[in-house]
């Protein structure tokens, strides 16, 4: 508290608070309100009969707050909601804002019905075509949510925000693609038939006769397509090329191992044809009586070159 300058007669203390010392009597003076009282007022007058103009007990009022908070939303904490104050104010999630600002009154209330500036709205739906909202969500006006798409669709994007209608921004039928389911046939092989071939769907597969089988299971990926490639999951054995051709071979015996190992070096050897083939038991006319014969079923000129087998028996 400032010591009493006896230049000026007034008194330089009253109840809400103080003169500044450089004050004087005749002199329009500063002053100083305690804590919790703020001015209404600039300056004082010192009068020639010692008293003040105007009266100290109406310069310094106590501080008079408007309420930070209110049904269904609050003050932005800028705003100091002194009387006479404007403040910009925010809805509660799930409210709609109804008008821009609220005036703080003297009497330290909000002028305006704080009761009727933030109107429920509702929720945005927790469903759409293709796809759901995550449980986590509340789905209020304003607030962003993630989703997810059921088996069967694509997910297109992240998020949704949800409007103040109580819809979603964003079109929802085109978040989630319906994709195409994968195929059951592919090149060399096909997939279970019990297995459900949608989108994310792991599926065991089988590969056709003559093929090999690289790995176990297949993954419906986005649009109808398998991972991994099924391109790379049956890989034609090398045995099976020669059944590409519908010639007469040789099982071989012991006495024909060295023609046999020249001319098919992948057939097995001491009479073990191959499960592509049949022992064929009518006998070849030109072929010796003790070499066996084994017949490939399928036809295609894709290995021309062993078509000179036929060419090597009918000089035999």
């Amino acid at each position: 508290m400032p010591l009493v300058n006896y230049t000026c007669l007034c008194p330089m203390v009253f109840d809400s608070g103080y003169i500044d010392q450089s004050c004087t009597s005749g002199m329009a003076c500063n002053f100083f309100c305690n804590p919790g009282f703020v001015k209404t007022n600039n300056v004082l007058f010192c009068m020639k009969d010692e008293y003040w103009f105007p009266n100290t007990s109406s310069v310094c009022i106590k501080t008079v707050y408007c309420p930070a908070i209110f049904n269904n939303g609050y003050i932005q904490s800028s705003c100091s909601r002194l009387p006479g104050d404007s403040c910009n104010f925010i809805c509660d999630p799930g409210f709609v804002k109804k008008g821009n600002q609220l005036t703080c009154g003297k009497d330290g209330m909000w002028i305006q019905n704080t009761n009727s500036i933030c109107i429920q709205s509702n929720n945005c739906p927790d469903e759409f075509n293709g796809g759901y909202i995550a449980p986590t969500c509340s789905r209020h006006p304003g607030e962003s949510c993630n989703y997810n798409c059921y088996p069967g669709f694509v997910k297109i994007g992240y998020w949704l925000i949800c409007g103040n209608n109580g819809t979603w921004i964003q079109d929802t039928n085109s978040i989630c693609i319906k994709s195409d389911p994968c195929p059951e046939v592919f090149n060399g092989g096909n997939v279970e038939p019990t297995c459900s071939r949608v989108l994310g769907n792991s599926c065991t597969f089988n590969c056709n006769p003559g093929f090999v089988k690289k790995g176990k299971l297949l993954t419906c990926g986005n649009f109808g397509n398998w991972f991994p490639d099924t391109n790379s999951i049956c890989v034609q054995s090398a045995l099976y090329f020669i059944s590409m051709i519908k010639v007469l071979f040789v099982c071989s015996i012991n006495s024909y191992n060295s023609l046999e190992n020249k001319l098919f070096p992948f057939i097995i050897s001491n009479f073990e044809c191959s499960k592509l083939f049949h022992i064929n038991h009518s006998r070849h006319p030109r072929v010796p009586q003790r070499i066996q014969m084994c017949e490939i079923f399928k036809f295609t000129d894709t290995l021309k070159h062993y078509i000179s087998v036929l060419e090597i028996w009918q000089m035999m």
